[in-house]
């Protein structure tokens, strides 16, 4: 138990001093601020009520402590990034030298209280098990916002580092939830080599497709006038990567972890061991897949009604850039996960064995 404690917390700290030096290296340094907590007393509104999205300027009085300040929103018609305050609404703003910077609404504490119910509820019905689980999240929070973001935009490789960056958090989280053996050793590789095939096939499907590399999000436009100089197609094959590595690692262990019992408990072969593999594969690919298609298609909902309402033919549909990236990230995942199953059948029949 102890041993387990120091290596937890030198992963830990090492996690985090690569994180401070990626900090101090990276352009992306915002200001310093403290989060208060205040009310909107007053609102003044220039803008179409009569419009569903709102586009002006709203003046608004916010009281924090004994003073109130007085700022400018400014309202673009974007439902995304816009934020319309009431009169007596609670508000947390960011404060830097008596000035507010922004302020936000309580989204953000309703947004944390449901991040701190997870957890507990993870650490409740794990028990052990799932404070390794909140660990593991803890080095794959570091490892996205403190250190591959970071990297990007101070000019690392997008799809490298996402690779790269995958490998890290496969071999934390296997390690850290399955402890130091082969079962999670037979894991991450496997993983690994599913998470590489999904990037092969993404890169592979940009090229074929010559997608416009923007097209992904609606922010890579945005990214890309910010001054920022990220190569778009690697940053999507980052993202398909990223995005099929929890479905990869959930089959990966789970097979892993049958055939681990199973080795233990009786005596088998290679190929008996493979077939097993494969059974219970088998079992788990028809809800693993339909779980990242419903996921993507989740997403395009909004996009799809709005082209049913038109209808649009399929073809014309399938031809736009952002579908045809969603379709390209659900394919890439799912073909990913499914040769994950004989990959960790293969790894484990040798290890096991």
């Amino acid at each position: 138990m102890k041993k387990e404690v120091l290596i937890h917390a030198v992963v830990l700290s090492s996690l985090l001093v690569l994180a401070f030096l990626t900090y101090q290296t990276s352009p992306y340094k915002p200001p310093q601020y403290k989060l208060t907590i205040g009310r909107i007393v007053k609102t003044s509104d220039d803008i179409d009520y009569n419009a569903p999205i709102k586009i002006g300027c709203q003046r608004v009085w916010v009281k924090v402590g004994s003073k109130i300040y007085e700022f400018d929103n400014v309202l673009r018609g974007n439902w995304m990034l816009d934020e319309y305050f009431y009169c007596k609404e609670p508000v947390i703003p960011l404060m830097s030298k008596n000035n507010i910077l922004y302020t936000a609404s309580t989204k953000v504490l309703i947004e944390t209280a449901y991040i701190v119910l997870f957890l507990l509820a993870v650490v409740a019905v794990g028990g052990k098990l799932g404070v390794r689980t909140v660990l593991s999240l803890t080095y794959t929070t570091i490892l996205l916002f403190f250190i591959l973001y970071p990297a990007i935009l101070r000019g690392a490789d997008p799809l490298i580092s996402s690779i790269l960056t995958a490998i890290a958090i496969t071999f934390l989280t296997m390690f850290s939830v399955a402890g130091v053996n082969e079962k999670a050793l037979a894991a991450t590789l496997s993983s690994l080599l599913g998470v590489v095939t999904a990037a092969v096939l993404g890169y592979a499907g940009i090229v074929a497709m010559n997608l416009n590399p923007g097209g992904f999000s609606e922010f890579a436009q945005m990214l890309f006038f910010s001054g920022h100089f990220v190569d778009l197609s690697k940053l999507f094959c980052g993202v398909i990567v990223l995005a099929s590595l929890g479905a990869i690692m959930d089959v990966s262990i789970d097979i892993a972890s049958g055939l681990y019992e199973l080795s233990k408990n009786a005596r088998v072969d290679r190929e008996a061991l493979f077939r097993s593999g494969m059974n219970i594969g088998r079992d788990i690919i028809g809800t693993m897949a339909s779980t990242l298609v419903l996921v993507y298609a989740g997403t395009m909902a909004a996009a799809v009604l709005f082209f049913m309402a038109k209808r649009s033919p399929v073809g014309v549909i399938m031809d736009y850039n952002f579908i045809a990236c969603e379709v390209l990230l659900a394919m890439c995942g799912s073909i990913a996960l499914t040769l994950t199953i004989p990959f960790t059948a293969f790894v484990c029949s040798r290890l096991y064995a």
